[in-house]
């Protein structure tokens, strides 16, 4: 019984010894192997780091033959599940960024390329559109009078003309009006010998009114007796001759006075009635023509403003494609951080392996291999911890698309 006790108690620690000589080194060695296939920068400290592990099981197998605890193996098998879980964690976190990069980048080239297609297209389009647009505005401005479209030119044109029948009718009409006041200056002067022959033609409806007065009383006076009716009678005759004199002097006067009248008469008439229908064709036609040089210059307006608007599209597409160009340096901004982050790695692993040899080279069994992974484990999360601090501080690519953040450009 005490025999078989004490073998039972001599193979435990030689079967402990064997798992963590064999086992143990074989999980480093697939994991480094794994680092080494993703990245050939980091075959040198793979090497290592499987050197390392299998030295340190080789150490880890003796010690565990040498003692008698099982206390300190299964602390030194947590460290080195620890330790394991650590180089696991820093490998998964760097595969990751490392492939949220390349993703980042191929959004990045696939948004870039497409924009500047649209941009291009969108500047053909554009530049298409405004020439088409300046060449109507020529047409229209500058157009010749043979064409059906209305055009500055035909407008000058018969707008010159018009303005010369106009200034034709004008000095006519001057004229004619001249003559007007000429003849409307003899009616006055005529007008005033008629008024000066009412004058005496009241004086001597006076004095006959006076003479059939005196008629009157000597009528009167005499009875029977008609001398002095006599004396009266010849007086009035004599002033009905007078009257009938004068009236036909008036009548000439009143005569002439027609005759001027006539005149000045045919003269307005002729002057109102001059060319009228021509006058206000030549009216309507000047009223057209100014209806459409405003609905010309608004269609100038509106191609203008039109032409604006073209112009700030292909601004808008210039911008764009711009902006898509930079896409070349977002790209080697994301590489740079992708490489700087394989090379952090790269950095970690030797550090790994420097660690781990160190540790295996130092005092033998027990203990003290698990303060010594413990101090290694510390040591490689403080080199982690400032890789991965470096890594963010150079990483400023945010964005995936080309519409959003700033690009820092070199």
């Amino acid at each position: 019984m005490t025999d078989a006790k004490a073998g039972s108690d001599t193979a435990r620690p030689g079967t402990g010894g064997g798992l963590w000589r064999y086992g143990v080194p074989g999980v480093v060695t697939a994991a480094a192997a794994g680092g080494a296939f993703v990245w050939p920068v980091a075959a040198v400290p793979a090497v290592l780091v499987t050197a390392v592990a299998w030295l340190l099981g080789a150490r880890l197998a003796d010690g565990g033959q040498a003692e008698a605890e099982g206390e300190s193996l299964e602390k030194l098998e947590q460290e080195l599940r620890g330790l394991l879980h650590d180089i696991d964690d820093s490998l998964q976190a760097e595969f990751r960024t490392v492939l949220d990069d390349l993703g980042q980048i191929r959004g990045l080239v696939s948004d870039a390329v497409g924009q500047l297609n649209d941009s291009f297209h969108g500047m053909q389009a554009g530049t298409r559109e405004q020439e088409e647009l300046a060449n109507n505005v020529i047409t229209q401005t500058g157009g010749d009078s043979n064409l059906d479209q209305f055009g500055i030119r035909s407008f000058v044109q018969e707008t010159e003309g018009t303005l010369n029948n106009y200034v034709d009718l004008v000095v006519s009409m001057s004229r004619n009006s001249v003559e007007t006041v000429h003849a409307m200056d003899d009616i006055a002067t005529q007008m005033d010998g008629i008024s000066q022959l009412l004058v005496n033609m009241k004086g001597i409806a006076e004095q006959t009114d006076l003479l059939a007065l005196n008629a009157s009383i000597e009528a009167a006076r005499a009875g029977d007796s008609g001398r002095g009716f006599s004396v009266v009678a010849e007086e009035v005759r004599n002033l009905s001759v007078q009257a009938g004199e004068f009236n036909e002097k008036i009548g000439g006067e009143v005569g002439r006075v027609r005759t001027s009248v006539d005149k000045a008469r045919k003269a307005v008439g002729d002057m109102a009635s001059q060319d009228l229908n021509e006058t206000l064709q030549a009216k309507d036609h000047i009223t057209d023509m100014m209806t459409r040089l405003r609905e010309l210059d608004d269609e100038v307006e509106q191609a203008a403003g039109r032409i604006q608007q073209v112009a700030e599209s292909i601004d808008g597409h210039v911008g764009a494609a711009v902006r898509s160009l930079q896409f070349e340096d977002i790209v080697t901004q994301l590489v740079d951080s992708s490489r700087s982050g394989v090379e952090g790695l790269d950095r970690y692993l030797s550090g790994l392996g420097h660690v781990l040899s160190e540790t295996a080279d130092q005092a033998e069994h027990g203990a003290d291999y698990v303060a010594r992974l413990a101090e290694a484990r510390r040591r490689l999360a403080e080199q982690r911890d400032a890789r991965e601090s470096r890594r963010a501080e150079a990483r400023h690519v945010a964005q995936r698309n080309m519409d959003e953040g700033d690009v820092e450009l070199f």
